[in-house]
């Protein structure tokens, strides 16, 4: 857990807004879909090139390894699939990325949790992440 002084203002101060009414969900919007890899990289820790794995596994997608082999490029490519995805994929994926820190960085997982559903709450989406499970 962020100590006092590395959280942001609004965390600081406790301001935290009204929670927003429930509006989505059999959808993954966009702003979600990028929060997801923000999440995972600045909370969790994990570098692009593991995030990549972890998505094209959901995905069962080939990663294009001859042509992103840098991590900006790494970066664009999940993106890239988690934008074109079919909406329910994005939940497949929080879960995968949940199982990964299980599995290998257990230290992370209450960071990314609380990063994710504070996500949700906020773009008032119906769902929320439980132990690794949407």
């Amino acid at each position: 857990m962020q100590d006092k002084d590395n959280q942001p203002f609004s965390k600081r101060f406790g301001h935290t807004g009204e929670n927003r009414e429930i509006t989505v969900r059999e959808d993954a919007p966009a702003d979600l879909r990028y929060a997801v890899i923000a999440i995972a990289g600045k909370d969790a820790g994990l570098p692009p090139s593991t995030l990549r794995d972890i998505v094209c596994q959901v995905l069962r997608t080939r990663p294009d390894k001859e042509h992103n082999w840098g991590e900006p490029n790494i970066s664009i490519e999940v993106q890239g699939l988690m934008d074109s995805c079919e909406w329910y994929r994005v939940y497949d994926i929080i879960e995968a990325i949940y199982s990964f820190l299980e599995r290998c960085r257990e230290d992370a997982i209450s960071n990314y949790e609380n990063s994710i559903n504070e996500c949700l709450v906020e773009m008032g989406i119906g769902w929320k992440l439980v132990n690794g499970i949407i």
